[in-house]
């Protein structure tokens, strides 16, 4: 099996491998030796990253980046893990970056009970004030979160700034996206995001390679205004700066919760927040 960027036509020949644009360079690294390694049994690729001293969710220095990932009745993710793995600054034993998790409260309740739209607007408050006080360098989503995002950069709280899509999963918000169909929902939210993120900062949208993600992510996605994914490059045929991995052998929804794939998490968020600055 060959590369994790898997356009329509190759979708089937899954990877081993994930690419990521480093540093301006083409990068290729095991996923599937990456996911295997334990708190006990690292492989050499992330052992050459391991801290020398953790670093609290809590702490924070004018080197580290902050990575704002909001939590809208999604799963569970250590973020704490995540950190340990990202790279260090040598100069002071800080890391390049931290996760904080924002856990919108009664979110999941809110839109059981009434709407999405219900619960965006009731989480309004504490996005706002979060962001404004914080100020974080990335925003990172998973599944229903790209709605939370759309309706940030729609509100013109998130804009021209990178972010990092997890699965995402489209929703209905009155006057902002319409809800007639799925494919109206991806195509408002996308458009959306095109419009208010703009093309020089990086968007990476990361899905499961199950037969499910791939009908319910990456084709939806493909028939936006984005267009396809180029075969070569993982990016999208009209968004500039974004780009499209997926995760091998079958990894489903529920990927992104799994502690095998912390490292891949990691790689990910060092991969934009690199390239942010770099822009």
């Amino acid at each position: 099996m060959m590369v994790g960027i898997i356009p329509k036509r190759r979708r089937a020949g899954l990877s081993m491998y994930m690419v990521l644009l480093t540093f301006g360079f083409f990068i290729l690294f095991d996923v599937a030796t990456v996911i295997a390694t334990s708190r006990d049994d690292e492989s050499s690729i992330l052992k050459n990253q391991r801290p020398q001293q953790s670093c609290s969710s809590g702490s924070s220095s004018p080197q580290e980046g902050l990575i704002l990932s909001i939590n809208a009745a999604n799963g569970y993710v250590d973020w704490e893990r995540v950190n340990d793995l990202a790279p260090q600054i040598h100069e002071n034993h800080n890391r390049h970056w931290r996760v904080e998790e924002l856990v919108l409260e009664q979110f999941g309740p809110i839109m059981k009970e009434q709407s999405f739209h219900a619960a965006l607007e009731y989480s309004l408050p504490v996005l706002e004030s979060t962001i404004q006080s914080k100020q974080p360098d990335v925003l990172l989503v998973a599944s229903k979160g790209v709605g939370v995002l759309a309706y940030l950069a729609a509100k013109n709280l998130w804009i021209d700034k990178p972010a990092i899509l997890l699965s995402p999963i489209p929703n209905p918000i009155g006057g902002m996206v319409d809800g007639a169909t799925y494919q109206s929902e991806w195509n408002d939210t996308i458009r959306i995001l095109r419009a208010k993120l703009g093309p020089t900062q990086p968007l990476l949208m990361v899905v499961g390679s199950s037969s499910d993600e791939q009908l319910l992510i990456t084709d939806a996605m493909e028939d936006t205004v984005c267009g396809s994914v180029m075969e070569t490059t993982g990016e999208f045929e009209h968004c500039t700066n974004w780009l499209h991995l997926v995760m091998p052998d079958g990894a489903d929804h529920t990927w992104k919760n799994l502690p095998k794939y912390q490292p891949v998490l990691a790689k990910i968020i060092e991969y934009v927040y690199t390239k942010s600055k770099r822009t």
